[in-house]
């Protein structure tokens, strides 16, 4: 009998969990550019797009970084997390 590595499965839904939230994200915004008849631009300004897209940024690199087998690219990407978590949590202030 096999034991499930539970390690590895969350790291990997970590990543695929934060990717998803960001193409959700993106098609949502295309999506309400199309029925607002807007361009699509203003839509990826908006305080509601930046705070999902770059809350899933930032799990899509936190997960990234945890299943990295060297330091330096655990550092890395959790330096990149980090600002991602940041721009996400400061969508609305900047």
């Amino acid at each position: 009998m096999q034991v499930l590595d539970w390690g590895a499965l969350a790291r990997g839904a970590l990543w695929i969990a934060g990717l998803s939230i960001v193409l959700a994200a993106w098609s949502y915004a295309y999506w309400q550019a199309r029925e607002e008849r807007i361009r699509l631009r203003d839509v990826l300004a908006r305080p509601a797009f930046q705070l999902a897209f770059n809350g899933g940024l930032a799990l899509f690199t936190g997960g990234l970084a945890w299943g990295s087998p060297m330091l330096w690219e655990r550092l890395a990407g959790l330096a990149v997390a980090l600002v991602f978590a940041w721009l996400a949590a400061n969508a609305g202030w900047l």
